[in-house]
Order: C-alpha cells, then structure tokens, then sequence
C-alpha cells in the first residue's frame, strides 16, 4: 500500500494507547483525556502531572514540581508547545484549564537532544481542538460552608474555620468553521474560593476571595492536505486576596492579583511521505502586583511586642509591596525524516533550531513611602526598662533580568530490530544574560532622572550535550522494556539565580527611637 501524505480531522486507533513507550530511553509517560479524567485531584493540571513515576509536588497543594531528585527550577513546561517557564523562576507560570487537556507529555532524563535546559523533567500539556462535529460541555464544582466540619477548639472570637464559597465552573465547545478546512475551540473558567481561618471574622466583606477568569481559543485551518496552521491565544485575570487576619489590618495587608496573557501560532507541513517540518512562534506576557488591599500609601508599622503579648501586629501600610512583570517570546524550526532499511535498520531523524529571549523586571521598596517602623518592645540599662522603636529607611529600586537563548539539536531514533531501539542525539545551547539599565527612584515611587546602568552581557556560556540511549522490548507481547541511556544535562538560563541585588541596590538606614516618631 502508498501512504498518502494529508491532514485529517479523525484518526482511527487500533488497540490500546500504551502508558509505557518501549523504543524509547527516556523516562517518560503519556497520560490521555480519558485517564486523566478518572483521576482525584483539585482541579489543577500539576495534580495529573505528579501522577507520573519519578515526579513529585514539591509541597503539599505545591505547583512546583521535583522530577527525578532535581530542584524545581529545573524543569521546563509546555502548553500545546508554547513554553511557559517563567525566565526569573524556572517555573510554571501560564496554566491551563483541566477541562481543555487532551493528554499531558512527561519526558524525564533519557529524553532526546530536542529537549535541553533541564535537569528534572519536561512536561507538556496537549489540549483539545476542534473537529467536524460540535461538541462541548459544562462543568460545575461547589460547596460551602455547610458541608464543612468548623469543630476547631480554639480560644477566640472566632474560633471556626468556614469556606464561604468554592465555585469552579467550566465551558467548552468546539466545531467547524469551516467543514475539513477550518475549526475552532473555546473555554471559559470561572474560578472563586473564599475561606476564613479560625480567629478571624468570617464576614464576606472582609474576605473576598481568590478568583480567577480563564478564557483560550484555538483556531485550526488546513490549508490543504499537507499543510496545516494552529493558532492559539489564551487570558487569565486572576487575584488572591489575603482572607481576614485578626493581627494584620486590612491596609497592611495584600495578595498578588495580575494578569497573564499567552498565545502561539504553529505551522505544519509534510513534504512527502518521508519528509515532515514543523514551525513555531510563541510567547506569553504576565503582570503579577503585590500592593495594599485598600491602596494605603502610609508607612509600615510593625509591633513586635504589643500590648499583652501575642503575635506581632501589622498596621499602616504594606511592608514590602512590589510590582513584577514577566515575558517570554520563542520561536522554533524542525525537521522530521523517516528513512527505512538504511545503515542497518529503520531511522527517524529529527534536526531543529529553537531561539528564545525573556525579561523580567521587580520594582521593590520597604514600604510605599520608602519608610517602615518596627516596636520591639523595651531593654533595661541600670535597672531601667526603656522602650525602643526603629524606623527604618529604604528608597525604592528596580531589578531584573533579560536572557537569549539559541539551541540546536540532532536526533536519530535508530531501530536495529523489532526489539532493541538506539536513541542517538547531541544539542548545542548558547545563554546570554543581561542585567537591564534601570531608572533610579526617590521618594515616593517618583524617578529622579537618573539611570542606573546595567551590564551587557552579565554572561555568556555555552554547552554540548551528547545523548546516548536505547530501550529493549521484552516478551511476547513486547510490553515491558529494558532502557538504559547516558547524557549530559544542563539547567536552562533561571534569571533569578543571578539577577540580585541589582547595581547600585539603595541601602536600608536604621534610626532608634523612644517612641513611634
């Protein structure tokens, strides 16, 4: 029979996807809407990802992952190929509602040289698209307060935990545009929890909950049969306002709120029956504040040593607040070519060239008037007790970060029999960071004309990485598998491993005091 090359709205599956994949060395795992579906979790895509052998949550209700001993920085992470690894953090930053996931990717040590920049694992998330037929659905999750137990013996005025509202509601649907040439798939999630901790008044104005609005399109246009466009873009307004706290006032108190902006564009196209190129643009764009709850500009006042004793209070303004700004452009090219009964067996090559180039930027101070006071309570000198109070100074500062990335790789996936497959690969990666020019700030939040000079480039390093691998297939059934791989592995360029203190970071000044004042 001729394979004839084209794109098709179906593809008809014979059997069981396997979890496991026996010709390759990696580590990896493959997870299908339908598994994923019957999985617990809190709804949230880095609950199914821990599901895969090796990797872990790094904390309890964490969205930071450990795969295979690593940090959590040393990871990379995937939206239907628009990475979403925070520059700064080396981190997930953009994600993605668990009703449009078709099936989760984890590839861990062993993977081939197409995948670079980690130590841990690379999990790509794949979400659902549009067909000839219209299909979607709603999803809806609730409780409150009634269904939780608040027996908490704990001594005060409140001395119960409540939930005063969990909702999670989720739409999807998708469909033809256009029948086998143009189709389309939308969701929208609703997101609100509001809770109360014991000893904090559970009045709903004084607790409004996190929230977030989750909206993502994906358009699919074949062009004809050998030539396909994706295009994707996603939204999140999102916040989490701190809930009730019987020692910090509300203007002292805040949560991050923001935005996170994501979109890609992808271009498929086969050759011919042997020959496949795939081409790709895309990025995201966050802002993520950490400002008073009620926009105080006041200073910041701590007291270590109230009146009574008990925790330290927090009054006035923030301590601390910041603004963050985060980005991320990349493109990529590759090349797929299967050639059969060539050098001793069948060979799936792979060549590709990936470029990418972050920033993020941090605005800090003490507080929004530069200024913060702290009471720590009274020393005794000759048998006299003295009350003594700092007020401490900081003008605030930017710092931040800007990286460029380049990596090229070549992969063969060897198949020398039916059995043994050898995965054979070698990467290539340039890093460039820079530390940006920055506005100097004076007093308050206000520039004073005065740039602060950067350093271009901070760094530059580049690295090779071999990859040696190979999977042997065992039984009958050919369904378990012997792997054995060896590779060199480098952390990508995390920006917050080198970004601070920035040049010329201002100094915090100490004043003592008997009083406030």
């Amino acid at each position: 029979f001729m394979l004839i090359p084209e794109f098709s709205e179906e593809i008809a599956v014979m059997g069981e996807s396997p979890l496991v994949d026996t010709s390759s060395s990696s580590v990896d795992a493959s997870f299908s809407a339908d598994f994923i579906k019957d999985l617990p979790t809190q709804r949230n895509f880095y609950d199914m990802i821990s599901v895969a052998p090796d990797v872990t949550l790094a904390t309890e209700d964490s969205d930071r992952m450990v795969a295979g001993g690593s940090n959590v920085q040393s990871n990379n992470w995937y939206i239907d190929g628009i990475e979403t690894t925070a520059p700064e953090t080396g981190t997930a930053w953009i994600y993605t509602n668990p009703d449009d996931i078709q099936e989760i990717q984890v590839m861990s040590i062993g993977a081939p040289a197409e995948y670079g920049n980690m130590l841990g694992a690379t999990f790509n998330v794949v979400t659902k698209s549009g067909s000839n037929q219209f299909k979607g659905g709603v999803n809806v999750y609730w409780f409150d307060d009634n269904l939780v137990d608040s027996q908490i013996d704990f001594d005060s005025e409140f001395p119960e935990y409540h939930v005063n509202e969990f909702t999670d509601i989720s739409a999807t649907l998708g469909g033809p545009l256009a029948k086998d040439k143009l189709w389309f798939y939308g969701s929208y999630e609703y997101y609100r929890f509001s809770q109360t901790y014991p000893g904090s008044d559970p009045a709903p104005e004084l607790n409004p909950g996190w929230y977030s609005d989750r909206y993502a399109l994906k358009l699919s246009w074949r062009l004809n049969d050998a030539n396909l466009i994706d295009v994707k873009g996603g939204f999140v307004e999102w916040g989490y306002p701190p809930s009730a706290n019987e020692y910090v006032e509300r203007s002292a108190d805040a949560g991050e709120k923001g935005d996170d902006t994501s979109w890609g564009i992808n271009y498929q196209s086969i050759f011919t029956d042997r020959t496949f190129l795939e081409a790709r643009y895309t990025g995201f764009d966050v802002v993520d504040d950490y400002l008073s709850e009620t926009g105080s500009t006041e200073p910041a006042y701590i007291d270590y040593a109230p009146e009574g004793g008990g925790p330290a209070l927090y009054f006035g303004g923030l301590h601390w607040p910041w603004t963050y700004d985060t980005m991320l452009d990349q493109a990529s090219v590759s090349v797929t070519h299967f050639a059969d009964d060539w050098l001793a067996g069948d060979h799936d090559f792979k060549f590709g060239v990936q470029a990418s180039k972050g920033e993020s930027h941090t605005m800090v101070a003490s507080s929004m008037t530069g200024v913060y006071y702290t009471n720590y309570g009274t020393y005794e000198y000759y048998g006299y007790e003295y009350p003594y109070y700092y007020r401490v100074v900081g003008l605030p500062y930017y710092y931040g970060n800007e990286q460029e990335s380049v990596g090229v790789f070549a992969d063969d996936s060897w198949s020398v029999s039916d059995r043994l497959t050898l995965n054979l690969g070698l990467r290539y990666d340039y890093h460039r960071g820079i530390i940006p020019s920055y506005p100097r700030i004076g007093e308050g939040f206000q520039p004073t004309g005065e740039i602060i000079p950067g350093v271009d480039p901070a760094f530059t390093w580049s690295n090779i990485s071999p990859r040696l691998g190979f999977a042997y297939a065992l039984g009958a059934d050919q369904k378990s598998v012997i792997r054995g791989s060896f590779g060199v592995y480098y952390d990508g360029n995390v920006g917050g491993n080198w970004n601070a203190p920035a040049p010329q970071t201002p100094g915090l000044q100490a004043y003592w005091g008997p009083t406030w004042l």
